[in-house]
């Protein structure tokens, strides 16, 4: 879940150092409105696709720029 931005961490802080923890499955062929999660039910898919989706997500988070510090890059 995103933070609101308080005296101890922004969504940028959150963002550059969160690792998912929760994960939904949908079936798109046949719920394209991903309203029926199957993870519960699907507990073997998920435990193959979590590593590959945490992989995905790290490599995303960490080339992304740090855009608080780049806009005080850019300020200057």
């Amino acid at each position: 879940q995103f933070p609101d931005k308080t005296d101890d961490i922004t969504i940028m802080e959150w963002m550059k150092t969160s690792i998912p923890v929760t994960f939904e499955l949908y079936n798109l062929a046949t719920d394209p409105e991903q309203k029926n999660n199957l993870a519960e039910a699907e507990k073997d898919m998920v435990a193959k696709l979590k590593p590959i989706m945490v992989s995905e997500w790290t490599e995303i988070r960490d080339e992304g720029p740090y855009w608080e510090k780049l806009n005080q890059v850019t300020k200057k």
